[in-house]
């Protein structure tokens, strides 16, 4: 397609060298950097705006890049004061369409990322305004213009492949990233899980126009997909789709479970097999050969490694000498597009490719269905209704609801469980990415919301006379969303309680508030014994859970909310984390790496215990106000639980432990460097010198006050939390 107002620009600026390119980004997200980086890269490009409706972080990308402030907080008011050529449109997807057309009605080209459009009929507007003003719009296909890619294809077209005959373009992805999983505001999921075909929705485009590239406009096409339990509420993780082409069959495989994550198109040739991996920017290629299968073996596996090797050297001397960058097929994409409006000529990606990946992506969520998250709460199937229900008993005599809060979690999930055998009522409190399977076949209630929001917070506590609170941040990520969560939500958690007439609360603290660094190794710790003076030093998890407690604390001295503080060991069990970085590191199913002595005493506590001390805490009322440590009474050794641990798997296995003195000097040399970088380290010579500390726990008030006791002992516990994960790993 060549438009005649391209025509007519080529006329007035022929013998004037190629047109200067006037850039505006749209959305100052994490992938704006790419953009910002290849267009400034673009010798004729100058970005004359940054928009973002959060304008600071517009700002901060100017700062990162070195640009003049032309930030702004709407396209409207960067149109009033700048005219650009050429817009990029990164905003979330369901902001594409009136974005996209306002820029075009601007006389503005536009470059929008994937997907487009939340639908075929969206994508083809934006076509259609854009033709009929006379601008060019492309989408950003960019694995079809990873170099690699860009070989492959110049194969095809040169005939070497010959036929294409079948085409498998395989996606992985790893969803364990802040797009996925993090709340952008209080209580609010991410933009990506609100597409039509949730998370999928962003990613099939990669994969899809690849496939599509080669097998041709699709005669029909099959797709089916399945839940593994990696995404939120049984949303698809897995998606497979079969295309008859008119070109070419194939197969489209998307998948959040299989690892390695890879990423690789494979074309079947009549002439030759060609496998390109993304991931490593590399390809071979296996031609047919008529050679004995006694050479043509060897000759197949000496071929392909040497077509690895040298690619991979290639590359590597590439990147060092700035030529291969990473994202390189996004930056080809954007400078072809530039080029495409200086010289007039057809984007690098037509507008019927763009069309018949949208068309093909609306037929899948037809097949498929679209899921749809549900944030309503969801009651029992044989609900006990409300306490009205038992108007007819005596109000001692009535099951208490208990609300758990960071239900979800190892803990909470065990709890409610337990409380549900013991006779209590049951409400669970979980954030809306949080998985409920382990609750979903429990009748219990269960209300999405968060610590830190106050509205879904108080409609969770309201009706209840009892809480477990066990919400708190544990992903030792910023200490401003440690605090937020853990302090400010135990905060509204006591308050709202006080209000609601809650008459007993549990709060689950931790055995990290203590002061390591001063106690003597071997020390009994008891109570009352000094909290940790440098919490900062000890790391994000410490500090979080110590300030929490000391304003808990406060909240008991100064309120009449009967509240118990326990502070558990490190707690185990059929379903919890089986190694732990106090116990060591798994290198490869059967090497361990540990760190410090062999005779370490592990704090554990087993799962059943540490319920028992909280049925116990809810149900003594002399609890009220005091804290308990809450520990097993037989001390594990660090030696003992991986020789269990690697007797259990079978095989044979091996432990490594490095000394202390190693580590310690090692820790020192990564504070050196992170203090040159200007990086936080993440261990400290403090904090390693707290956590390889070995300390016995003084649990004998919980015994006198509660009647507790470490019922189930160490050697059980080790056995049944082992023969669990054993289950697990043959699965």
């Amino acid at each position: 397609m060549r438009f005649a107002a391209y025509e007519r620009l080529l006329t007035t600026t022929r013998g004037r060298g190629e047109i200067s390119m006037d850039i505006a980004i749209v959305g100052c997200g994490e992938i704006s950097t790419k953009h910002i980086q290849f267009a400034l890269d673009y010798p004729e490009a100058n970005i004359v705006g940054l928009v973002d409706t959060e304008r600071e972080r517009a700002r901060r990308r100017a700062a990162q890049f070195q640009i003049p402030d032309c930030s702004y907080p709407h396209l409207s008011e960067l149109f009033l004061f700048r005219k650009p050529k050429v817009v990029h449109v990164l905003t979330p997807p369901a902001t594409h369409l009136p974005l996209v057309l306002e820029c075009i009605e601007a006389g503005c080209h536009v470059l929008v990322e994937k997907p487009a459009g939340l639908n075929y009929q969206q994508v083809k507007t934006m076509f259609k305004v854009a033709e009929e003003r006379g601008v060019f719009l492309c989408v950003d296909h960019n694995h079809c213009f990873d170099p690699c890619m860009i070989e492959v294809k110049k194969m095809v077209e040169r005939g070497d492949i010959g036929e294409i005959i079948y085409v498998e373009s395989y996606y992985g992805w790893n969803p364990d990233i802040a797009a996925v999983r993090s709340y952008p505001k209080v209580n609010q999921i991410p933009w990506i899980h609100t597409l039509p075909g949730g998370v999928l929705h962003d990613l099939i485009t990669h994969p899809l126009a690849l496939l599509l590239e080669y097998t041709g406009l699709p005669r029909e096409i099959k797709a089916i997909s399945r839940s593994l339990g990696t995404l939120p509420q049984g949303q698809p993780d897995e998606l497979r789709i079969l295309c008859d082409g008119s070109k070419a069959m194939g197969i489209l495989a998307i998948s959040f479970n299989a690892k390695p994550f890879l990423h690789y198109l494979n074309l079947f040739g009549s002439e030759m097999f060609v496998q390109v991996n993304f991931n490593t920017m590399t390809y071979y290629t296996q031609p047919s050969r008529k050679l004995p299968k006694a050479i043509g073996k060897p000759l197949l596996n000496l071929e392909q490694s040497w077509q690895l090797a040298s690619r991979t050297l290639i590359n590597t001397a590439r990147f060092l000498t700035g030529r291969l960058k990473s994202y390189h097929g996004m930056r080809t994409l954007i400078h072809r597009f530039y080029q495409s409006i200086q010289r007039g000529e057809e984007p690098p990606v037509s507008q019927e490719q763009c069309l018949q990946v949208a068309r093909v992506i609306d037929q899948v969520w037809e097949q498929i269905g679209s899921r749809k998250m549900s944030f309503s709460p969801i009651f029992p199937r044989q609900s006990p209704a409300p306490s009205s229900c038992y108007s007819y008993l005596s109000k001692s005599q009535r099951p208490s609801r208990v609300l758990i809060t960071g239900a979800s979690g190892f803990l909470g999930h065990h709890l409610a469980r337990r409380l549900l055998r013991e006779g209590y009522l049951v409400r669970a409190l979980v954030r809306k990415l949080s998985p409920i399977e382990k609750l979903g076949d429990l009748d219990l209630e269960i209300f999405f919301g968060d610590v830190r929001d106050e509205d879904s917070l108080r409609a969770a506590i309201q009706g209840v006379e009892m809480i477990v609170h066990a919400a708190a941040d544990t992903s030792g990520g910023r200490l401003e969303d440690a605090l937020e969560t853990t302090v400010n939500g135990s905060r509204n958690v006591l308050c709202l309680a006080q209000q609601e007439g809650v008459r007993k609360l549990v709060y689950i603290s931790s055995l990290s508030v203590y002061d390591y660094s001063r106690l003597p190794a071997g020390h009994l710790i008891r109570e009352e014994d000094a909290l940790e003076a440098n919490p900062k030093k000890r790391g994000v998890y410490t500090c979080s859970k110590l300030e929490a407690e000391k304003m808990v604390q406060r909240f008991i001295r100064e309120n009449n909310l009967p509240v118990v503080i326990l502070r558990p060991g490190t707690i185990y069990g059929p379903g919890g984390a089986v190694l732990t970085p106090m116990i060591g590191y798994a290198l490869s199913k059967n090497f361990i790496l540990a760190i410090g002595r062999k005779g370490f005493k592990l704090p554990l506590v087993y799962i059943d215990n540490l319920l028992d001390a909280i049925v116990l805490s809810l149900e003594n009322d002399k609890a009220a106000g005091k804290i308990y440590n809450i520990v097993d009474d037989e001390p594990v050794s660090k030696h003992v639980y991986i020789q269990r641990y690697l007797c259990k798997r079978g095989k044979g296995g091996h432990v490594v432990y490095l000394p202390y003195a190693l580590v310690y000097s090692l820790t020192f040399g990564l504070e050196l460097l992170s203090k040159i970088m200007h990086k936080e380290p993440f261990l400290t010579r403090y904090r390693l010198a707290a956590s390889c500390k070995s300390f016995l726990f003084d649990t004998s008030k919980a015994k006198q006050d509660l009647g507790w006791s470490s019922r189930i002992p160490a050697r059980e516990g080790l056995e049944n939390t082992l023969t669990w994960s054993k289950n697990v790993w043959a699965c």
